[in-house]
């Protein structure tokens, strides 16, 4: 109980910690033995009293440190940004070898062949003797970059992780099928990129008008295709980037959804995922990212629907909020007006 109380792990506290529903019977049984421990020993009653005290101390102080992480799983787009999810799982057929994020491995664990995409990018299965390579078998690969294990990996060595997730990427000539936010559904095939990284030709200059971000990389253009908003829909979007210099930084985009002025709801992407991630541009290449935007359940009226841009590098953590009037902002643009009736 007290290694779970203390663990100051993120992916510990994550609902989808692979073995959190079968730990909690023992760590509420080991809660209710301790306490009969406690009561039934003749322990003065002041000791008793500080032990109970510093227990629940270890325990408020322990989930107020992950409080941010709860909330954001209460946050309003919750239920049905896992249904959209599920959606995805469904695509994939029954008998179809599969690689997957923790997240959904419970889900595809009634299949012969799935493996955990923890083994791709995890540096323990970089080396032998536990060097692990995707077995050519696998066609389709299910994998939620902001995946708690995933970010724990990519907030020690970020250079590392990307260089594998990159080569697990183009050696297996991936394409999108489907995707909400930043879970994305591959397979082997597809036509169409989720990105593509290739030279800027210097020709391509003049005939767009690029939009310069901290003068390292630049906004050449974006789309937004979209018949009528809905809440709990999908906004695809494409977006293509340029490096302007050698870039050593990380950048996000918050697409933020604003009315009257304020912000109702706000989605933070890193650019380029975790694939092409931007402080691995050389300088003048050619980045088209596409990214699927889900619209949660906003309130009706008129909204905005603004890009702001953030230095990562500068606020690691993301505790800044994002504010569109902060004239500190690197630079922020609309995408789209819209209506909700």
């Amino acid at each position: 109980m007290l290694q779970h109380l203390l663990t100051q792990s993120e992916t510990t506290h994550s609902i989808y910690f692979q073995y959190g529903i079968s730990l909690a019977p023992f760590i509420l049984l080991g809660l209710s033995q301790t306490l009969d421990f406690l009561f039934k020993r003749r322990i003065h009653v002041i000791t008793r009293i500080i032990l109970i005290v510093l227990l629940g101390v270890m325990y408020v102080s322990s989930y107020k440190k992950h409080w941010p992480a709860l909330r954001q799983r209460a946050k309003l787009e919750d239920n049905a940004f896992k249904d959209y999810q599920w959606q995805l799982i469904k695509k994939i057929p029954a008998d179809e070898p599969v690689t997957a994020t923790f997240s959904f491995m419970s889900e595809l664990s009634n299949r012969r062949y799935l493996y955990a995409f923890y083994k791709v990018y995890d540096p323990i299965y970089a080396n032998p003797p536990n060097s692990f390579r995707t077995p050519d078998l696998v066609s389709t690969a299910l994998i939620d970059f902001n995946n708690a294990w995933l970010l724990a990996q990519y907030s020690y060595t970020p250079l590392d992780v990307s260089q594998r997730i990159r080569h697990f990427y183009e050696e297996g000539s991936w394409g999108l099928v489907d995707a909400i936010g930043d879970t994305v559904l591959l397979s082997k095939g597809e036509r169409q990129k989720l990105i593509q990284k290739t030279p800027f030709i210097k020709t391509e200059n003049g005939k767009h008008k690029e939009v310069a971000i901290e003068s390292k990389i630049s906004l050449i253009s974006f789309q937004v295709r979209q018949n009528n908003v809905k809440v709990n829909s999908i906004l695809p979007m494409e977006f293509v980037w340029r490096s302007l210099d050698q870039v050593k930084d990380t950048y996000e985009v918050a697409f933020c959804f604003l009315k009257d002025g304020k912000i109702i709801h706000s989605t933070r992407h890193e650019i380029g995922y975790k694939i092409y991630p931007t402080f691995s541009w050389d300088k003048d290449e050619k980045i088209i990212e596409r990214y699927h935007l889900y619209v949660p359940p906003l309130p009706e009226g008129s909204y905005i629907l603004k890009a702001i841009f953030v230095n990562k590098s500068a606020d690691p953590q993301g505790f800044v909020p994002v504010d569109p009037e902060n004239k500190d902002n690197i630079l922020s643009i609309n995408l789209l007006k819209f209506e909700l009736k």
